[in-house]
């Protein structure tokens, strides 16, 4: 194991080898919602998925009354590690809540899952 790593290292090092090319994969092995940072907030912060295959990914931001007050994306992503920047700039001090739905485009893969997120102004 520790020669393969090694032998690696010097293909990447020494050679015009992609990572990929090398044989290593970077991917993430599953689907994933960071919490934001910084939380609390003002007026921005960083939304981070990771996906482990190309997706529709939907974001959208909840106020605590469950009423949704902004969609940040509605788009294909491919596989990967995504940050999103929210601005909370027209929006009261309070607690929100950001949710992501992830379906694969292949269609056999779905996720969802929410955080909670603090705005302090």
């Amino acid at each position: 194991m520790k020669l393969n790593l090694l032998w690696i290292f010097f293909l990447l090092l020494f050679t015009n080898l992609s990572a990929q090319e090398a044989g290593i994969n970077n991917l993430p092995a599953e689907f994933s919602l960071a919490q934001n940072y910084p939380n609390p907030f003002n007026p921005s912060t960083k939304i981070e998925f990771s996906i482990p295959v190309d997706s529709k990914v939907n974001i959208s931001i909840f106020n605590i009354l469950g009423q949704q007050i902004s969609l940040l994306t509605n788009d294909n992503f491919s596989a990967g590690l995504h940050n999103l920047l929210f601005e909370g700039n027209d929006l009261l001090s309070g607690v929100y809540i950001y949710k992501i739905k992830a379906t694969s485009l292949d269609g056999k893969n779905n996720f969802s899952f929410s955080r909670k997120m603090v705005l302090i102004k």
